[in-house]
Parts: structure tokens; sequence; C-alpha cells
């Protein structure tokens, strides 16, 4: 296994910084669950069922040719986890590749001799998901892409997601789709905006629950009865509209493949 975080510092494999069980934090996220019990009756409830952060903890140790490399390694470490930045981190293993973002909220670094020491990182991932990308030099080989088109204001597709767990769609459209609809009919949950929504370069992030035109956000005009929804695993069934009638084609955009552990 090796890891990488942000552009050059490799722990594991041919590294300098070496890997030492345990890595934690690759297994499912702690998932949060809000529940409840029934007043006056037996039984309870669940309202609400979720991942967490994920917490990566990544130990290993350092052994430099003499003093001064030692030391030069220890330095390294400390100069390129600086906080207040999203780290890229990619995790090799012997089947995939496989991307996350995180923060650092620790590092330990301590000298064990003069020419060697065992460090430790923790770093805080606000999306738990880890993505699969076949590229590893490229993250956004993690996303697949597929052509939506509107004949005469009304069209069908099929994605068909690889991912384990549910995931959020990205849907860019460049023509005119006032008053649009797009339903998933394997789950039954539609997604719809009125038809005040100026033209131009829409894009709907199911994920960041936007709905944006340029630099422009027009959240306020999602129907009060509509849902933010997800892929499933597997197919998914869409029929999407609008009231234009118009015949166009935007793009829909999902991830190849999500998983909550490896």
């Amino acid at each position: 296994m090796q890891i990488k975080i942000g552009s050059i510092l490799y722990v594991g494999g041919d590294s300098p910084f070496r890997l030492a069980p345990p890595v934690q934090g690759l297994e499912s996220p702690a998932i949060r669950v809000g529940d409840g019990l029934y007043a006056g009756r037996d039984g309870g409830f669940v309202s609400g069922h979720f991942y967490g952060h994920r917490t990566i903890v990544i130990n290993g140790f350092y052994i430099g040719a003499d003093c001064e490399e030692a030391a030069d390694l220890r330095e390294t470490l400390f100069g390129l986890l600086r906080i207040r930045y999203l780290h890229p981190i990619i995790i090799t293993t012997e089947l995939n590749n496989w991307y996350c973002e995180g923060v650092v909220s620790n590092v330990k670094a301590d000298i064990e001799n003069i020419v060697s020491g065992k460090f430790q990182i923790t770093l805080l991932c606000p999306d738990p998901l880890l993505y699969a990308i076949p590229t590893p030099s490229n993250p956004n080989t993690m996303y697949m892409s597929k052509t939506m088109t509107l004949t005469s204001g009304s069209g069908s597709t099929t994605i068909n997601s690889g991912s384990a767990v549910d995931t959020y769609p990205v849907i860019t459209w460049s023509g005119k789709i006032q008053g649009f609809s797009i339903t998933n009919t394997t789950t039954g949950k539609t997604f719809a905006f009125d038809d005040s929504v100026p033209s131009g370069q829409t894009v709907i992030d199911f994920k960041k629950r936007t709905i944006m035109v340029g630099d422009v956000c027009y959240n306020s005009h999602r129907l009060i009865n509509s849902q933010w929804w997800t892929l499933i695993p597997g197919e998914n069934e869409l029929e999407f509209s609008n009231t234009s009638g118009n015949n166009n084609s935007g793009t829909i955009r999902w991830v190849r493949e999500a998983r909550a552990g490896i």
C-alpha cells in the first residue's frame, strides 16, 4: 500500500516515509443515526441515517543515511502537511486506487534516535466516501458522464451506478430548461424547479444541493414538493422534461465507483 497526500508527499512503497501498521480509518466511517422512542407504546423510530466524516490515521517511520538527512525528512514532513488546506489523498492498494480529500488535524513525529523516527498523521475527511480512480495522476477519472437529450420537451436515460453506496449526480444544461423536472423512476423521487429560472448554463449539483446559472443561485425556485435524490447502486431509470417544449441536450455526471470502506 502507498498513500499520497497532496502533490508530492508519499508514504509507503519506495518513499523514505515508510508505512507501519495500523493504517486506521479505511473502514466504514462513523454512522449518524437520529432516533428516539415512541411515547405511550412499544418501539422506536429512526428519523435520520447518514455517514459522518472520515478520520484517517497513518502510522509510519523514517530512516536517514545520517543525522542531517533524518532531520531533513522530519522537517519535510511538517512542511508539507500544512493546515487550513484540503489535501487530495490517493490510496493505492493491490487492487485499486482510491481518492478522498482531508485536512490535517494532527502530526506527530518523534525522534527515536539521530537517524530515524516515528510519525503519525491524522487526516479529517469531510466527504466520508472513497472514490475509485483508474488513473492516479488524474482524479477526474473518478467521473463518468452521459448526454441527456430533450426531444419536444421530454427525454429519458439509464444510469448504471457502479458504486456500493448512494451517490449524487451533477446535471449541466446550456440550453433553455425553464420548468425543468427529472425523476429517478427507480426510486420514485422527483426534482423540479419553476419556469422563472433564466436561460444560461445551468448546473444542478445534487450533493451541494444547488441550482446555479452562472454565478447566481436559484435554489429558491425549487418546487416545494420536489426532492434532492441520489443514484442507487445498479441501474437508475431517469425521466426528464421542461415546460419550454424545445429540443436541446445537457450532460449528467456521476462517480464511477464509490465505497464506504475498502
